[in-house]
């Protein structure tokens, strides 16, 4: 989240930063984080290290009604999805925000190009079979795809199938 505050303040650009995370050592079954890591005052250091106004966090699953009400409330304009790499967990955050990004809007899904034609270096990987499998039977053929970076699937929502 911080990388998008640090590039909106270097263009001059005004932006509002929304997160939505546990902020806990919550894995599944690709992935374990550090137990010992305070994660909402790691995400709050950040923003503080690199001067940038105080982003608005949810602290919730995905799948928590508040984290969807949260999303429903607005329309975005860019939306970066890195959460669960549960197929059904991305899914539902993949539907859920597409309906709310404006179109014209960026989405990006992060640890998804397993499969595809990215060739990670040896220091990367190509992301994860639920991330990967959404960007291919859904992204892929209901939005605009505009790249890869490395695992992240970058897409537009275009008039039309929005």
């Amino acid at each position: 989240m911080s990388l998008w505050g640090i590039i909106s303040k270097h263009l001059a650009y005004s932006v509002e930063i929304h997160g939505i995370s546990p902020f806990s050592p919550l894995g599944d079954s690709v992935s374990t984080y550090l137990k010992n890591l305070d994660y909402l005052e790691d995400v709050l250091e950040t923003f503080r290290f690199w001067q940038l106004e105080k982003p608005t966090l949810i602290q919730a699953l995905s799948t928590e009604q508040k984290a969807k009400d949260h999303i429903k409330e607005n329309s975005w304009d860019l939306i970066y999805i890195d959460g669960s790499h549960e197929y059904e967990i991305v899914l539902a955050d993949y539907q859920l925000c597409r309906e709310y990004l404006k179109v014209g809007g960026i989405l990006v899904l992060d640890d998804a190009s397993l499969g595809s034609s990215y060739n990670p270096p040896r220091f990367a990987f190509a992301g994860h079979p639920g991330p990967s499998r959404v960007a291919r039977d859904y992204a892929e053929k209901e939005m605009k795809f505009l790249g890869m970076i490395g695992h992240n699937n970058v897409f537009q929502k275009v008039k039309g199938n929005s």
